[in-house]
């Protein structure tokens, strides 16, 4: 079974449940996370080169809280993010 962080997006909110794979063998899925929406912190002007982990570092003083920036944003992957010229920050609180 895989083991995630306790600080993952999967942790947090969501929990696996047992399904067949197409192969007949019964494993173990995780459903995407849902994640609860947060008040705006504030938003941060888009600079090349940066990447999310550094932005979560500076606002939320954990790395790997990119994926919190990345649902605040409503985007599945970190990199549709820093697409963006603006990227909303969350606040730090759970």
């Amino acid at each position: 079974m895989a083991k995630f962080s306790p600080d993952s997006r999967y942790t947090k909110h969501s929990q696996p449940f047992k399904t067949t794979d197409p192969r007949g063998r019964e494993v173990l899925a995780v459903k995407p996370a849902v994640i609860p929406a947060r008040r705006n912190r504030g938003t941060h002007i888009t600079k090349d080169p940066q990447r999310l982990d550094h932005l979560a570092w500076f606002y939320l003083k954990r790395a790997e809280a990119f994926w919190e920036i990345t649902a605040h944003n409503g985007r599945l992957l970190p990199d549709a993010v820093l697409a963006q010229a603006r990227i909303r920050i969350p606040t730090d609180e759970d």
